[in-house]
């Protein structure tokens, strides 16, 4: 994995508000070259509005939620490749370690109309995007969020509801290729949430990933 090819930061810019207590306006995602502070938009067309920047590994990508017409948009920096991925969860997604794939959430109607989260996959190398988890014909929604790669790719840690009816949820690790790895965390009554892996996928006092 490389990084960017000059020191680069990725940040949104916008309108301040009237006053200190107005809200600022629409966020919009730019990019400025440390080496030289030339200042671009992430989008060619600048008024594409966006946030919850996220960089691929490689630093060949770039991913922001455009909240007005709930995608996430992804453009390649080096090419001007660009992916549009439905979604009105309200953020952007996880990056595989390799930079080929980003999971991402999206909630649709199932049945009986109820909101069922499911988490999709997109491919980088293909340009296709399926599902990763979850099925629109579920009758009830496990909420799958959150999810976080190793940093050696071969486990996915997310936080998803078991039990429905329960509101507690309990984080997960699965393997891409292999669904229904053990639950880790599952205290009765509590949720997890901001997880992170450590550099090398371990946690001390459990076998390496």
């Amino acid at each position: 994995m490389r990084p960017p090819q000059v020191p680069g930061l990725a940040y949104n810019l916008e309108a301040a508000g009237i006053t200190p207590d107005a809200p600022p306006g629409a966020p919009r995602p730019r990019i400025i070259n440390l080496s030289t502070g030339q200042d671009r938009p992430v989008f060619s067309d600048p008024q594409t509005t966006g946030y919850g920047i996220s960089w691929s590994p490689n630093g060949n990508w770039l991913a922001s939620y455009d909240g007005i017409n709930s995608l996430i948009r992804v453009v390649n920096l080096n090419s001007g490749q660009q992916m549009t991925l439905p979604s009105n969860y309200g953020t952007t997604g996880a990056w595989s370690p390799d930079s080929c794939y980003f999971l991402y959430a999206n909630v649709v109607s199932g049945a009986n109309d109820r909101p069922i989260t499911i988490l999709y996959q997109a491919d980088f190398q293909t340009g296709e995007t399926g599902i990763f988890l979850g099925q629109a014909s579920d009758e009830v929604d496990y909420a799958y969020r959150i999810p976080a790669w190793s940093p050696s790719g071969s486990q996915i840690a997310l936080v998803m509801r078991a039990d429905p009816p329960n509101a507690a949820q309990q984080i997960w690790l699965i393997s891409p290729d292999v669904l229904g790895d053990p639950v880790i965390a599952r205290e009765p009554n509590y949720s997890y949430g901001f997880y992170h892996w450590d550099p090398l996928g371990n946690t001390p006092g459990l076998p390496a990933i």
